[in-house]
């Protein structure tokens, strides 16, 4: 894989929403939760240097939980995508689809003490992503 040389981030951010912590919330509560996962990225992506000119076209994104207890499936999801929401909504990456930033899949890695996120990305070329689905019918007997 051959990377564009340009933009690259590389935070950690105290903790992060999952689907338990939206559970039972308003979509008032839910969308100030979202609010100030987008203030908290902006803050942090600036502390490395400025925001890239225009929102990247084309992305690298891995998204890692770090806990001391593993996430399961729905949860790392959930928190992924309001990270990817997020992004795109400070203007770091143009859109969260798959033709912009692949197939992101989300990882747990453990941590002791407090819960947190950590969130890289890395600008590249629309060659460098992964931008089809598995293909289920060759697990189809």
């Amino acid at each position: 894989m051959t990377r564009a040389p340009g933009y690259t981030l590389d935070i950690v951010m105290p903790d992060a929403p999952t689907s338990n912590s939206a559970r039972n919330r308003t979509w008032m509560h839910k969308r100030g939760e979202r609010k100030r996962i987008e203030k908290e990225i902006w803050a942090y992506a600036r502390q490395q240097g400025p925001l890239p000119r225009e929102p990247l076209e084309h992305a690298l994104v891995l998204v890692t939980r770090l806990s001391s207890l593993p996430l399961d499936g729905d949860n790392l999801f959930h928190g992924m995508k309001t990270v990817l929401d997020s992004l795109q909504a400070v203007g770091i990456i143009k859109n969260d689809n798959h033709l912009c930033i692949g197939m992101p899949t989300p990882r747990w890695q453990m941590k002791k003490g407090r819960a947190a996120t950590r969130i890289q990305v890395v600008a590249c070329g629309y060659g460098d992503l992964d931008t089809t689905a598995w293909n289920y019918e060759e697990y189809i007997e």
